[in-house]
């Protein structure tokens, strides 16, 4: 159980006492081992009291619950309701890909703490987490290996060889030698696998320097001095996106897009999801919108959402209100512009780790 769990329900206004807190996480657990991606996404969308795409969702996700206490209400229980699938995606943080996913929908999904949250802090769980795996990866990591003096031991089996009276005499400094061997052929293995994960991450954070050092945009083949503040911050997201190779990113990916604004005409101090779009060529917001499929994230992804609507009206001013109506978001609130920048590229990064989860079904 999560050591905060009986924490999540104060902050939603249930006291813990009220709830077996063990059989509710005997529930999380259940959905940890079992569920799948569209309920993942649904569940996110049910932390932000947002619609779920399955109109069969909250039967399923309540089945567990139910199943370990029968007394838990299947109805009129929807702050709870938010609580559990919130801690139901922080208790897949820490599975491999599904942890990506869970991670990216809650800070994705919270467009920078402008939608409210059922719980804060698990919105902070989660870009801790993401923090500490993309530190974590970047580590230097050694194999182990086997203290063995490989030397003596080809020197043991070469005098056995040679003395040996029967073939029988000749198993056990055999056995030994390839025992060792294999040991040390693994830790080969396992040293290669590290190496290549490695220089893939080196690879990935040089060639972002060096597009940060060209100055230049990758899409629009032009200098991003040349283009307003409010576009660099989703041009640059998106072009830094294509670079990564490692999701959850480098682990300066914040301080690196802070950078690429500062390349910007006239970098500000605020700007607004409306004033960003307007600001980018017409060409990159119709290529940005094929570029990627994000029909399945859409209120997940505030960015991705207001670039397709503005899209769709050929930027007519009704697209904002066609924005709310799909996100319930305003695109004219005032957002740190390194903040909208980190929005969208975590938006990129939640697109891809979730086509990995489809193709992997």
């Amino acid at each position: 159980m999560h050591i905060e769990f009986a924490d999540w329900f104060r902050v939603a206004s249930i006291d813990p006492k009220d709830v077996d807190l063990k059989v509710r996480w005997d529930g999380v657990e259940a959905h940890a081992r079992d569920i799948s991606t569209d309920d993942l996404l649904d569940a996110a969308r049910l932390f932000y009291g947002l619609p779920q795409k399955d109109r069969e969702f909250l039967t399923r996700f309540r089945g567990p619950f139910k199943a370990a206490d029968d007394k838990f209400a299947m109805k009129d229980n929807d702050a709870e309701l938010r609580v559990l699938a919130g801690a139901t995606l922080v208790a897949h943080l820490n599975l491999a890909d599904w942890g990506d996913v869970a991670a990216l929908a809650l800070t994705c999904g919270s467009f920078r703490d402008q939608r409210p949250a059922a719980v804060g802090d698990i919105v902070r769980i989660a870009r801790e987490h993401l923090s500490a795996k993309s530190a974590s990866l970047r580590e230097p990591k050694h194999p182990t290996l086997p203290k063995n003096d490989f030397t003596a031991q080809i020197q043991g089996m070469r005098q056995a060889f040679q003395g040996a009276a029967a073939p029988s005499q000749l198993a056990d400094p055999v056995c030994n030698a390839f025992q060792t061997w294999s040991k040390l052929f693994e830790a080969m293995i396992q040293w290669t696998e590290i190496q290549e994960q490695q220089q893939s991450l080196y690879r990935e954070e040089s060639n972002i320097l060096w597009w940060l050092f060209a100055e230049q945009s990758r899409d629009l083949r032009q200098p991003l001095a040349q283009l307003r503040s409010p576009a660099v911050a989703l041009v640059a997201s998106k072009e830094m996106a294509d670079l990564t190779v490692t999701v959850p990113g480098p682990f300066s990916a914040r301080a690196f897009l802070a950078k690429a604004l500062r390349l910007a005409q006239k970098p500000s101090k605020d700007v607004t999801l409306a004033a960003a779009i307007a600001a980018c060529p017409a060409e990159w917001n119709n290529a940005a919108v094929g570029h990627a499929d994000f029909t399945k994230l859409d209120d997940l992804c505030p960015v991705s959402v207001a670039l397709r609507k503005f899209v769709e009206v050929d930027g007519a001013d009704t697209w904002t209100n066609a924005f709310k109506g799909a996100t319930g978001l305003t695109a004219t609130e005032k957002l740190d512009p390194v903040d909208l920048a980190e929005q969208a590229y975590e938006e990129w990064l939640l697109a891809r780790a979730c086509r990995k989860l489809y193709n992997n079904k």
